[in-house]
């Protein structure tokens, strides 16, 4: 564990900061540097919020029945995203290491990555996301401070960076009226980070997991921003999307969790709607992000490049998620992809 400290803080000196010193760990948690600290119990959540997030939910039957009825449709053939797999979502605590973000620490060492990370999207941050975008733990997010200035979750430190390389993609005056078509996108994180850090932008959101469009709903609105970003059902995207105009569409960590057929729907609604860009951002799997494969029911995975060559979507620009070859070594990489449609 000291060793791997020791590498870090190496990695970290040309920017004046240290993730933990060696030979502070047993005196900052008490323990031989073999086990994380406890973790703190989530934030309370108002009394009316808890109530809400129920599986009992009438607004949360409702989605599952409508999405229930369109079983022949290509994007409910879901590869990773049945059931059982959607059962183990804590709807109180949502934002905790799940389905969503895979984020809890198991040890030290995976504090320091966490830590390593957060200063590594510090450094990079040139659109000055850690002075304006907050983290409050709710929903089970866990969080760390970092230089004892700024509370940090996955939730955060993704949307920072995924934001940033956006900004290096399209130039910054780009993000600020940017209208997003987000496709799988969870509970809304990433739409909640964009219009919250542009007030001008514009984002809908759309998934083919009705736990997902009831989540959206709810944090959304949770976050005072339902008025700038749309949630729509499954059932309602091709009649309430078309004849709008959008400048992007994203997928984070989604088209790798589907099959080929329902990536393939997704990509000839963006045909369909005229949709001139597409953000992805793969899991990183066995290849660490540098290929995009779907994940079919088998288990087997397909390679999707093919597919958005053939809609015409050319790669105009592909980053490592942590541009620092040096940190590629602690397995934390994936890459961001930006396909532009035309000219």
């Amino acid at each position: 564990m000291a060793a791997l400290v020791r590498g870090i803080n190496r990695l970290l000196r040309p920017i004046d900061v240290a993730v933990i010193r060696a030979s502070r760990v047993p005196d900052m948690y008490g323990l031989l540097g073999t086990r994380p600290p406890a973790a703190s119990a989530p934030a309370p959540l108002p009394p009316d919020v808890d109530a809400e997030l129920a599986t009992t939910n009438p607004r949360l039957r409702e989605l599952q029945d409508r999405y229930a009825a369109l079983d022949r449709h290509p994007a409910v053939r879901h590869s990773l995203w049945n059931s059982s797999f959607v059962q183990q979502i804590d709807l109180r605590t949502f934002r905790l290491d799940s389905a969503y973000l895979l984020q809890k620490p198991r040890t030290l060492a995976d504090i320091a990555l966490f830590l390593l990370g957060g200063y590594y999207v510090k450094s990079v941050d040139a659109l000055g996301l850690f002075e304006t975008l907050e983290e409050d733990g709710l929903f089970g997010a866990f969080t760390q401070r970092l230089s004892g200035r700024y509370t940090i979750s996955k939730d955060l430190l993704d949307s920072i960076n995924e934001l940033n390389f956006l900004a290096r993609a399209l130039g910054v005056t780009q993000l600020a009226g940017l209208r997003v078509l987000d496709i799988g996108a969870g509970y809304g994180r990433l739409m909640h980070r964009l219009v919250t850090a542009f007030p001008e932008a514009r984002g809908w959101c759309v998934d083919a997991i009705p736990l997902s469009t009831f989540l959206s709903e709810f944090y959304l609105r949770f976050r005072g921003v339902s008025d700038k970003v749309t949630v729509v059902p499954l059932d309602a995207v091709e009649q309430r999307l078309v004849g709008q105009e959008f400048d992007l569409a994203t997928n984070v960590h989604s088209f790798s969790e589907c099959t080929l057929d329902t990536i393939c729907w997704w990509l000839d609604l963006l045909v369909q709607l005229n949709v001139p860009r597409l953000m992805i951002v793969p899991n990183p799997y066995h290849n660490g992000g540098t290929q995009l494969y779907s994940r079919e029911a088998d288990g087997r995975f397909q390679d999707f490049m093919p597919e958005l060559l053939r809609r015409g979507f050319r790669l105009v620009r592909r980053d490592a998620k942590y541009l620092d070859e040096n940190l590629h070594q602690f397995d934390i990489n994936t890459y961001q992809y930006l396909f532009q449609r035309g000219n």
